[in-house]
């Protein structure tokens, strides 16, 4: 038993070690926990300096310099290739600024204005007497600062009444606000003739504010004889690419538009199937055309009322894409350049000339009130443009993205029908 003792307590302390035996483990131990925290030191590093450079616009800078040192380190050499893979800025769908915010926006259900809980001091009225109505505005705007006007009216005998809050309302960007409105029609000219007992009174109460709507949409270009070549060899540059862009079809090559939530949506597209190439799609013809339609949005709660009057229209190209001469002369003026991450974009304003007519198109072509909130509701084409790729970043499928913005003014609207009883004067 005594040596079976013996034999039990020298497994567990081990073979008998030199002191020098000793200190090389002790140092060994020592340097393997340094190596596997300096390890996850770095992964952290890596993974937050690369989310924060993305969301500075200096990603492809910072993981450069980092990944060049850190790839000189045997041990994290494995590490950094794999974080290479992951947050490489130049694979396809990339975070812009622009695209990031209508993203954002796109599911913000609040956006624009809506009339709730609408109230009236009481249901009839005598001739005379004062109708008093009120509403709960609740309002978000995607503009940097909005004014809200509201009207009250008798559209059943034309009586403006006197609103609540009389001034204009400050909406600042994606700040929301709720409130109350009020308005009072004065019904002493509502006249009730001969045996006319009663008579039903409708009374609109509208907010006219200022919008914008943000749209954007995927645009894939390639140099025309590397299309050539794939489509000899039958090979879909998309799936060959492995896009996975939710806004195209690979299939067919239609994208489709992005846009944020609002009483509006806007449309931005070509009909011509993408890529795009620097020949164009026709032979002897290098220009593609390009769209902005702008119709009633579906998104988010129903909006009540109407389009009002347009106020801007911006068009946003990648530099190396270029708006036909004539476009420049008869449509658009260049604004300025501007950049969002990597890409370099011409800004161009709708001339307000071409904006003037949109809005007198009600006039100038005779519709009706109802016609017109139709023709806006059921979409309209804004613009009408072509546009050409007068140069390539790289001969290989390349993604960048067309945007459009488009300001206007928006009339939402809430109504209640009132009684007026007829009264009578004792002499």
């Amino acid at each position: 038993m005594a040596s079976l003792g013996r034999v039990y307590e020298g497994y567990m302390q081990g073979p008998k070690r030199s002191a020098w035996q000793m200190f090389w483990g002790f140092f060994w131990a020592t340097f393997k926990w340094i190596a596997l925290g300096g390890s996850l030191v770095l992964i952290v590093l890596l993974l937050f300096g690369g989310l924060r450079a993305q969301q500075t616009g200096v990603l492809q800078t910072e993981f450069t310099k980092v990944g060049d040192s850190l790839s000189k380190v045997p041990f994290v050499s494995a590490i950094v290739d794999m974080f290479r893979v992951i947050k490489d800025p130049s694979r396809f769908g990339r975070a812009y600024a622009f695209k990031g915010e209508v993203d954002d926006n796109e599911n913000n259900r609040e956006l624009g204005l809506t009339f709730s809980n609408t109230k009236l001091s009481q249901e009839r009225y005598l001739q005379k007497q004062k109708i008093s109505i009120s509403a709960t505005v609740k309002a978000q705007s995607f503009k940097e600062d909005s004014l809200i006007r509201f009207f009250c009216k008798d559209t059943t005998s034309n009586i403006d009444g006197m609103v609540r809050p009389t001034e204009p309302v400050l909406l600042e960007k994606n700040i929301p606000r709720v409130f109350t409105v009020g308005c009072d029609i004065n019904t002493e000219n509502i006249k009730l003739e001969g045996q006319e007992q009663t008579r039903a009174e409708r009374i609109l109460l509208s907010a006219v504010y200022n919008f914008k709507t943000a749209s954007y949409i995927p645009i894939y270009t390639i140099s025309d004889e590397k299309l050539n070549t794939l489509q000899r060899q039958t090979i879909n540059p998309f799936v060959k690419e492995g896009i996975n862009d939710p806004l195209l079809d690979e299939n067919t090559g239609v994208a489709t538009s992005r846009y944020n939530y609002g009483p509006m949506k806007v449309l931005v597209n070509s009909q011509i199937s993408q890529p795009f190439t620097e020949k164009g799609a026709i032979p002897g013809d290098p220009y593609y055309d390009l769209t902005i339609v702008i119709e009633g949005s579906n998104l988010g709660p129903i909006y009540q009322g109407r389009l009002s009057k347009l106020d801007n229209v911006y068009l946003y190209l990648p530099n190396n894409l270029e708006l036909a001469g004539d476009e420049l002369t008869n449509n658009f003026d260049i604004v300025e350049q501007s950049s969002d991450e990597d890409t370099i974009f011409v800004k161009y304003k709708l001339k307000q000339e071409k904006i003037n007519d949109l809005n007198d198109q009600c006039k100038n072509y005779g519709y009706n009130t109802a016609e017109c909130d139709s023709l806006w509701q059921r979409g309209f084409g804004i613009v009408t443009a072509k546009f050409k790729i007068s140069s390539l970043d790289k001969q290989d499928l390349d993604q960048k993205f067309i945007r459009a913005e488009v300001d206007y003014d928006f009339e939402a609207q809430t109504s209640t029908v009132v009684t007026i009883l007829k009264s009578f004067e004792v002499a």
